[in-house]
């Protein structure tokens, strides 16, 4: 199986066992490798401003003399997204309407783990 569809099973299985309603994982210039998400036709664009918002967040912890970004939250109306790195390659972002930055960052952890294998052997 591809590496794309590989890593698609691996999300799907996190969205429906853990009732994450968006996970994307994405490289950091913002092509989207696999995804689950409502509203497929978006894809390539949050894609990439996921990508920019991470970069961007990266360029102000730079400029203040910080470690690079690990991750970026976004909040609102009870909904929580996190943009978070996954490796030098990629990043991986989930978005819930249940669970809180805390809940979503050990939800990336565990997925993280399995997405890794994956992406090594692309390498």
């Amino acid at each position: 199986m591809p590496v794309a569809g590989d890593i698609k099973s691996i999300i799907v299985e996190v969205c429906k066992s853990k009732n994450i309603e968006t996970c994307m994982v994405i490289s950091r210039n913002g092509i989207p490798i696999a995804w689950v998400m409502s509203n497929e036709s978006q894809v390539e664009t949050i894609a990439t401003l996921c990508a920019t918002i991470l970069g961007a967040a990266d360029v102000v912890y730079g400029g203040l003399g910080k470690p690079r970004t690990q991750s970026v939250v976004m909040r609102s109306n009870g909904d929580t997204i996190l943009i978070t790195s996954l490796s030098a390659k990629a990043l991986i972002v989930l978005g819930s309407s249940t669970m809180d930055e805390e809940s979503l960052k050990k939800v990336a952890n565990e997925a993280s783990g399995k997405i890794e294998e994956v992406l090594k052997r692309e390498a």
